[in-house]
Protein backbone atom coordinates (compact mmCIF):
# COMPACT_ATOMS: atom_id res chain seq x y z
CA UNK A 1 0.00 0.00 0.00
CA UNK A 2 1.28 3.44 -0.87
CA UNK A 3 2.04 5.82 1.96
CA UNK A 4 -0.11 8.99 1.96
CA UNK A 5 1.19 12.19 0.43
CA UNK A 6 1.53 14.76 3.19
CA UNK A 7 3.10 18.17 3.61
CA UNK A 8 5.89 16.60 5.66
CA UNK A 9 6.71 14.02 2.98
CA UNK A 10 6.80 16.75 0.35
CA UNK A 11 9.20 18.72 2.54
CA UNK A 12 11.45 15.69 2.90
CA UNK A 13 11.58 15.42 -0.91
CA UNK A 14 13.59 18.62 -0.90
CA UNK A 15 16.34 17.40 1.38
CA UNK A 16 19.92 17.92 0.11
CA UNK A 17 21.21 15.27 -2.29
CA UNK A 18 23.78 14.99 -5.04
CA UNK A 19 21.21 14.88 -7.84
CA UNK A 20 18.77 17.60 -8.78
CA UNK A 21 15.54 17.86 -10.69
CA UNK A 22 14.31 20.96 -12.41
CA UNK A 23 10.62 21.10 -13.11
CA UNK A 24 7.60 23.20 -13.69
CA UNK A 25 4.23 21.54 -13.80
CA UNK A 26 3.33 21.58 -17.52
CA UNK A 27 6.86 20.77 -18.61
CA UNK A 28 7.32 17.83 -16.23
CA UNK A 29 10.97 17.27 -15.39
CA UNK A 30 14.38 18.26 -16.59
CA UNK A 31 17.46 16.73 -15.07
CA UNK A 32 20.12 19.29 -14.16
CA UNK A 33 23.14 17.38 -12.89
CA UNK A 34 26.81 17.57 -13.71
CA UNK A 35 27.16 13.80 -13.21
CA UNK A 36 25.31 12.82 -16.39
CA UNK A 37 26.91 13.03 -19.80
CA UNK A 38 23.57 12.94 -21.61
CA UNK A 39 23.28 16.36 -23.23
CA UNK A 40 19.55 15.92 -23.87
CA UNK A 41 19.13 16.25 -20.11
CA UNK A 42 21.65 18.97 -19.34
CA UNK A 43 20.89 21.39 -22.15
CA UNK A 44 17.15 21.17 -22.62
CA UNK A 45 15.84 24.71 -23.25
CA UNK A 46 13.24 25.24 -20.53
CA UNK A 47 12.62 28.52 -18.79
CA UNK A 48 10.93 29.30 -15.51
CA UNK A 49 11.91 26.03 -13.87
CA UNK A 50 12.16 25.48 -10.16
CA UNK A 51 15.36 23.89 -8.85
CA UNK A 52 14.88 21.21 -6.21
CA UNK A 53 17.11 18.42 -4.87
CA UNK A 54 16.27 14.86 -5.90
CA UNK A 55 15.88 12.57 -2.92
CA UNK A 56 17.99 9.72 -4.27
CA UNK A 57 21.51 9.18 -5.54
CA UNK A 58 23.33 6.86 -7.93
CA UNK A 59 24.71 4.60 -5.21
CA UNK A 60 23.47 1.33 -3.76
CA UNK A 61 21.01 2.89 -1.33
CA UNK A 62 17.36 1.85 -1.76
CA UNK A 63 14.82 4.38 -2.96
CA UNK A 64 12.48 5.66 -0.26
CA UNK A 65 8.85 4.54 -0.90
CA UNK A 66 7.51 7.98 -0.01
CA UNK A 67 9.71 9.49 -2.73
CA UNK A 68 8.32 7.09 -5.33
CA UNK A 69 4.83 8.05 -4.11
CA UNK A 70 5.61 11.65 -4.98
CA UNK A 71 6.96 10.74 -8.41
CA UNK A 72 3.86 8.62 -9.06
CA UNK A 73 1.80 11.82 -8.88
CA UNK A 74 3.86 13.85 -11.35
CA UNK A 75 2.34 12.47 -14.60
CA UNK A 76 -1.15 13.35 -13.33
CA UNK A 77 -0.11 16.81 -12.16
CA UNK A 78 1.73 17.43 -15.42
CA UNK A 79 -1.13 16.05 -17.55
CA UNK A 80 1.29 13.65 -19.17
CA UNK A 81 -0.40 11.42 -21.76
CA UNK A 82 1.21 8.01 -22.08
CA UNK A 83 2.54 6.98 -25.49
CA UNK A 84 1.63 3.31 -25.37
CA UNK A 85 3.80 0.62 -26.94
CA UNK A 86 4.32 -3.10 -26.51
CA UNK A 87 8.09 -2.62 -26.61
CA UNK A 88 10.33 0.47 -26.56
CA UNK A 89 14.05 0.39 -27.31
CA UNK A 90 16.43 3.13 -26.17
CA UNK A 91 19.73 2.76 -28.10
CA UNK A 92 23.13 4.27 -27.35
CA UNK A 93 24.13 5.66 -30.73
CA UNK A 94 27.27 7.42 -31.98
CA UNK A 95 29.18 7.02 -28.70
CA UNK A 96 31.89 4.67 -29.97
CA UNK A 97 33.18 7.14 -32.55
CA UNK A 98 33.79 9.55 -29.64
CA UNK A 99 35.76 6.96 -27.69
CA UNK A 100 32.95 6.32 -25.24
CA UNK A 101 31.49 3.00 -24.19
CA UNK A 102 28.77 1.18 -26.13
CA UNK A 103 28.05 -2.06 -27.97
CA UNK A 104 29.27 -2.56 -31.50
CA UNK A 105 26.61 -2.94 -34.20
CA UNK A 106 24.06 -0.73 -32.46
CA UNK A 107 22.74 0.86 -35.67
CA UNK A 108 22.03 -2.52 -37.27
CA UNK A 109 20.37 -3.85 -34.13
CA UNK A 110 18.20 -0.74 -33.87
CA UNK A 111 17.17 -1.10 -37.51
CA UNK A 112 16.23 -4.76 -37.02
CA UNK A 113 14.13 -3.94 -33.96
CA UNK A 114 12.38 -1.15 -35.85
CA UNK A 115 11.57 -3.56 -38.70
CA UNK A 116 10.09 -5.92 -36.09
CA UNK A 117 7.71 -3.20 -34.92
CA UNK A 118 9.56 -2.08 -31.80
CA UNK A 119 9.27 1.63 -31.02
CA UNK A 120 12.67 3.38 -31.00
CA UNK A 121 13.50 6.31 -28.73
CA UNK A 122 16.61 8.30 -29.61
CA UNK A 123 16.93 10.56 -26.58
CA UNK A 124 19.14 12.99 -28.49
CA UNK A 125 16.21 14.09 -30.63
CA UNK A 126 13.22 13.99 -28.28
CA UNK A 127 12.06 16.36 -25.57
CA UNK A 128 12.10 15.23 -21.95
CA UNK A 129 8.31 15.28 -21.91
CA UNK A 130 8.16 13.00 -24.95
CA UNK A 131 10.70 10.64 -23.37
CA UNK A 132 8.62 10.43 -20.20
CA UNK A 133 5.44 9.76 -22.20
CA UNK A 134 7.17 6.88 -23.99
CA UNK A 135 8.66 5.46 -20.79
CA UNK A 136 5.30 5.62 -19.04
CA UNK A 137 3.48 3.81 -21.85
CA UNK A 138 5.92 0.97 -22.60
CA UNK A 139 5.00 -2.53 -21.48
CA UNK A 140 8.57 -3.67 -22.19
CA UNK A 141 11.27 -1.01 -21.87
CA UNK A 142 14.64 -2.04 -23.35
CA UNK A 143 17.78 -0.03 -22.71
CA UNK A 144 21.20 -0.26 -24.26
CA UNK A 145 23.09 0.16 -20.99
CA UNK A 146 23.96 3.82 -20.52
CA UNK A 147 23.08 7.16 -19.00
CA UNK A 148 19.63 7.24 -20.66
CA UNK A 149 18.57 4.72 -18.00
CA UNK A 150 18.67 7.50 -15.42
CA UNK A 151 15.93 9.30 -17.33
CA UNK A 152 13.56 6.57 -16.17
CA UNK A 153 14.22 7.81 -12.62
CA UNK A 154 12.16 10.89 -13.42
CA UNK A 155 9.08 8.68 -13.17
CA UNK A 156 7.86 6.52 -10.33
CA UNK A 157 6.26 3.08 -10.53
CA UNK A 158 5.06 1.75 -13.89
CA UNK A 159 3.60 -1.69 -14.59
CA UNK A 160 6.30 -2.75 -17.04
CA UNK A 161 9.35 -4.92 -17.53
CA UNK A 162 12.76 -3.33 -18.01
CA UNK A 163 15.42 -5.19 -19.97
CA UNK A 164 18.99 -3.87 -20.05
CA UNK A 165 21.43 -4.99 -22.75
CA UNK A 166 24.76 -4.93 -20.97
CA UNK A 167 27.73 -3.11 -22.47
CA UNK A 168 30.02 -3.92 -19.51
CA UNK A 169 30.45 -7.45 -18.11
CA UNK A 170 28.37 -8.10 -14.97
CA UNK A 171 27.14 -4.50 -14.86
CA UNK A 172 23.95 -3.78 -12.94
CA UNK A 173 23.82 -0.04 -13.57
CA UNK A 174 21.00 1.73 -11.68
CA UNK A 175 19.63 -1.54 -10.29
CA UNK A 176 18.70 -0.06 -6.92
CA UNK A 177 16.95 2.85 -8.60
CA UNK A 178 15.06 0.96 -11.32
CA UNK A 179 13.99 -2.25 -9.57
CA UNK A 180 11.35 -0.58 -7.32
CA UNK A 181 9.94 1.30 -10.31
CA UNK A 182 8.95 -1.70 -12.46
CA UNK A 183 7.40 -5.16 -12.31
CA UNK A 184 10.61 -6.91 -13.39
CA UNK A 185 14.19 -5.78 -14.09
CA UNK A 186 16.61 -7.94 -16.10
CA UNK A 187 20.21 -7.45 -17.20
CA UNK A 188 20.86 -9.49 -20.33
CA UNK A 189 24.18 -11.46 -20.33
CA UNK A 190 24.82 -11.05 -24.05
CA UNK A 191 28.46 -9.91 -24.10
CA UNK A 192 30.79 -12.24 -26.00
CA UNK A 193 33.95 -10.14 -25.69
CA UNK A 194 34.90 -6.76 -24.30
CA UNK A 195 37.77 -4.34 -24.95
CA UNK A 196 38.60 -1.24 -22.91
CA UNK A 197 41.36 1.34 -22.61
CA UNK A 198 44.08 0.86 -19.98
CA UNK A 199 45.57 3.61 -17.83
CA UNK A 200 49.28 4.07 -17.27
CA UNK A 201 48.99 2.20 -13.96
CA UNK A 202 47.43 -0.77 -15.72
CA UNK A 203 43.88 -0.27 -14.46
CA UNK A 204 41.12 -0.45 -17.05
CA UNK A 205 38.54 2.17 -17.98
CA UNK A 206 35.51 -0.06 -18.34
CA UNK A 207 33.05 2.79 -18.87
CA UNK A 208 34.78 3.56 -22.19
CA UNK A 209 34.85 -0.06 -23.33
CA UNK A 210 33.37 -1.61 -26.45
CA UNK A 211 31.17 -4.70 -26.13
CA UNK A 212 30.77 -7.34 -28.82
CA UNK A 213 27.45 -9.08 -28.35
CA UNK A 214 26.72 -12.73 -29.03
CA UNK A 215 24.11 -12.40 -31.78
CA UNK A 216 22.50 -15.78 -31.04
CA UNK A 217 22.04 -14.90 -27.36
CA UNK A 218 20.77 -11.47 -28.32
CA UNK A 219 18.07 -12.89 -30.60
CA UNK A 220 17.14 -15.51 -28.00
CA UNK A 221 16.69 -12.85 -25.32
CA UNK A 222 14.40 -10.85 -27.58
CA UNK A 223 12.42 -13.96 -28.55
CA UNK A 224 11.87 -14.77 -24.88
CA UNK A 225 10.38 -11.30 -24.48
CA UNK A 226 8.03 -11.73 -27.44
CA UNK A 227 10.15 -10.01 -30.11
CA UNK A 228 10.88 -12.31 -33.06
CA UNK A 229 13.83 -10.90 -34.99
CA UNK A 230 14.39 -14.02 -37.10
CA UNK A 231 12.84 -12.55 -40.25
CA UNK A 232 14.22 -9.07 -39.64
CA UNK A 233 17.82 -9.90 -38.77
CA UNK A 234 20.45 -9.23 -41.44
CA UNK A 235 23.71 -10.89 -40.35
CA UNK A 236 25.91 -9.27 -42.98
CA UNK A 237 24.54 -5.81 -42.18
CA UNK A 238 25.11 -6.42 -38.48
CA UNK A 239 28.68 -7.63 -38.95
CA UNK A 240 29.49 -4.67 -41.18
CA UNK A 241 28.17 -2.31 -38.50
CA UNK A 242 30.22 -4.12 -35.85
CA UNK A 243 33.41 -3.73 -37.86
CA UNK A 244 32.74 -0.07 -38.61
CA UNK A 245 32.06 0.67 -34.93
CA UNK A 246 35.13 -1.26 -33.79
CA UNK A 247 37.51 0.68 -36.04
CA UNK A 248 35.92 4.04 -35.17
CA UNK A 249 36.15 3.29 -31.44
CA UNK A 250 39.79 2.16 -31.66
CA UNK A 251 40.80 5.31 -33.54
CA UNK A 252 39.07 7.55 -30.99
CA UNK A 253 40.40 5.70 -27.93
CA UNK A 254 44.00 5.77 -29.07
CA UNK A 255 43.83 9.57 -29.24
CA UNK A 256 42.94 9.83 -25.56
CA UNK A 257 45.65 11.31 -23.35
CA UNK A 258 45.00 9.44 -20.10
CA UNK A 259 45.70 5.93 -21.42
CA UNK A 260 48.74 3.72 -21.84
CA UNK A 261 48.72 3.62 -25.62
CA UNK A 262 51.02 0.60 -26.00
CA UNK A 263 49.21 -1.68 -23.57
CA UNK A 264 45.81 -0.46 -24.75
CA UNK A 265 46.66 -1.20 -28.38
CA UNK A 266 47.98 -4.65 -27.51
CA UNK A 267 44.81 -5.43 -25.53
CA UNK A 268 42.55 -4.15 -28.33
CA UNK A 269 44.38 -6.21 -30.93
CA UNK A 270 43.89 -9.41 -28.92
CA UNK A 271 40.18 -8.80 -28.25
CA UNK A 272 39.45 -7.71 -31.81
CA UNK A 273 41.18 -10.79 -33.19
CA UNK A 274 39.00 -13.01 -31.00
CA UNK A 275 35.93 -11.12 -32.18
CA UNK A 276 36.87 -11.59 -35.83
CA UNK A 277 37.78 -7.95 -36.41
CA UNK A 278 40.78 -7.87 -38.74
CA UNK A 279 42.91 -5.25 -40.49
CA UNK A 280 43.88 -3.15 -37.47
Amino acid sequence: MRSPLTASSATRALKPASWFLRFRIPDLLVLGDQQTSDRSFRHCPISGEQLNPQAETLGNEPVEPWYLDLLDELPRLSRLEQAESKALYVPRLDELARGNGAAAGETALTAALQRAGVTILDCRHESIRRQMALYAGAKLLIFAEGSAMHGRQLLGRVDQEILVLRRRPLSTLAQMQLAPRCRKLEYAPVIQSFARPLRNDGTDIAERGIAFHNADKLLAIFARHGIDLSTHWRPEEYQAAVRKDAHAWRAAVLKQHDIDRGRTEEHIRAVFSGAGIANI
